[in-house]
């Protein structure tokens, strides 16, 4: 979560960051995997910039792996 006013690039530079911690790429399906969800966060993130500026990166995650399965739980 960051603190203030951020930037879109700076949300998702900090959600990549952590991706890449907690799910490290090993292989072809890993790195599509990855790619997939950063592009689904990214989406979400501009959307609503305060929004996923102040929320968890583990809420993130979630809401963009249930984006690319189109699951909506609004």
């Amino acid at each position: 979560m960051l603190i203030g006013i951020s930037t879109k690039e700076e949300v998702l530079t900090f959600f990549t960051k952590w991706l890449e911690k907690e799910y490290p790429i090993i292989d072809d399906d890993d790195e599509l995997f990855t790619r997939l969800v950063l592009a689904s966060a990214d989406d979400l993130i501009q959307d609503d910039l305060d929004y996923w500026a102040n929320q968890s990166v583990k809420v993130l995650f979630e809401q963009s792996k249930n984006k690319l399965l189109g699951v909506n739980h609004d």
